[in-house]
């Protein structure tokens, strides 16, 4: 929280200081003082401004899909820079659990399969598709899979790049695959963790 006298000085600062504009600053702070509207909010309003006026990356998972290729099966993920600004370089991780865990616990055991991707810079609003790894003669399989975008490390907990948003760097999809094709199952189910 910024002390009256340092937010004076910050909105001073940001015009250069002019008397003018000194003499603005306390008669607005004088009328925000008698009606009653608490310095907390003018700092709360501020802080608000400046973050809507970032222009961050978001990264998004916007579809997750297995395909059958031959006998085998193969992931592709489409990831999606929705944010106003381009991204530096990401990972994109896939962990595959095949069938579901009777157990219903909150965090599936380790995955089958894990598959980690590096990727290039995504322009901001647009995206590209990614192949994250293949599984060969599978038969008749449930597959619980999740997508992580730049997913946290031990020295990036929120991931490597700063977003928009964390809270859409995750999607789980069931899918039921056989000898035809895979089917993509309603619902999300609970993701699988890493490690």
């Amino acid at each position: 929280m910024l002390p009256r006298l340092a937010l004076r000085a910050v909105v001073s600062l940001a015009v250069l200081g002019s008397l003018a504009a000194c003499t603005i600053v306390t008669v607005e702070s004088e009328f925000l003082r008698r009606h009653a509207v608490p310095p907390d909010s003018l700092v709360a309003a501020w802080a608000a401004q400046q973050r809507a006026s970032i222009q961050l990356p978001n990264l998004i998972v916007r579809r997750i899909e297995w395909r059958r290729v031959g006998p085998g099966l193969e992931l592709r993920a489409t990831i999606r820079n929705d944010g106003e600004k381009d991204t530096a370089g990401f990972a994109v991780m896939a962990l595959v659990r095949r069938n579901t865990d009777p157990t219903g616990s909150p965090c599936l055991p380790l995955p089958d399969e894990a598959g980690l991707q590096g990727a290039p810079l995504l322009p901001r609003q647009s995206q590209r598709d990614f192949y994250l790894g293949a599984i060969e003669n599978p038969g008749s399989v449930t597959l619980v899979t999740t997508v992580i975008v730049d997913p946290p490390t031990s020295a990036a907990p929120g991931g490597q790049i700063w977003e928009s948003s964390e809270l859409d760097n995750v999607r789980t999809k069931t899918w039921n695959c056989d000898a035809i094709g895979c089917v993509e199952q309603p619902g999300d189910p609970v993701p699988i963790c890493p490690g």
